[in-house]
């Protein structure tokens, strides 16, 4: 089975809404998250036996922001341990990737899935962030020292919870064509 192949088998067995983007090496979908909804892509390369996972925030990032978001997003990622956040300095757009090489390693089921989820947690987790920084005027370094009390606090609540519940709790796909 291809890389491709998986990960619509994958998102086919999650019960999620999608679409082949020609050529055959993108699969886009929506998600609806507590802080949003999103466009999500998947770019599979099975030549090279990579893929990543892109959720595109829904929101462009305005040139003055350009600072103190570039900040921000320097701030989160260097302790961030699956994936980024990005913004593109050209037109604003912003997104978390998460992606992985599958070079001689026997991919299945639960490899997609640690790609996507924790992409869609992170994404959730950092877009109020950046909107408030877009729209509120907080300074990055206050708005990190906030991420990163919540994810304290989650942490502390997450302890007793069931990662079936969390996953259903939290995620709701959908189409967004």
């Amino acid at each position: 089975m291809t890389l491709f192949e998986l990960v619509v088998e994958t998102l086919k067995t999650d019960d999620w809404s999608f679409s082949i983007v020609e050529p055959a090496e993108t699969i886009t979908f929506g998600l609806t998250l507590d802080s949003g909804q999103f466009r999500c892509y998947f770019f599979v390369d099975d030549e090279n036996d990579c893929i990543q996972l892109v959720s595109i925030v829904p929101a462009m990032a305005p040139r003055e922001k350009f600072a103190a978001l570039c900040e921000f997003i320097c701030r989160a990622n260097y302790a961030l341990p699956i994936g980024s956040l990005e913004i593109d300095l050209t037109d604003g757009e912003m997104r978390y990737k998460t992606s992985m090489s599958l070079h001689d390693v026997p991919a299945n089921i639960n490899m997609i899935r640690n790609l996507m989820y924790p992409n869609f947690t992170m994404v959730d987790l950092y877009f109020p962030a950046l909107m408030k920084i877009i729209y509120g005027d907080v300074d990055p370094e206050t708005m990190m020292a906030i991420v990163d009390q919540q994810l304290e606090d989650e942490d502390d609540e997450d302890e007793d919870e069931d990662d079936d519940d969390f996953l259903n709790d939290h995620f709701s796909p959908h189409d967004l064509n």
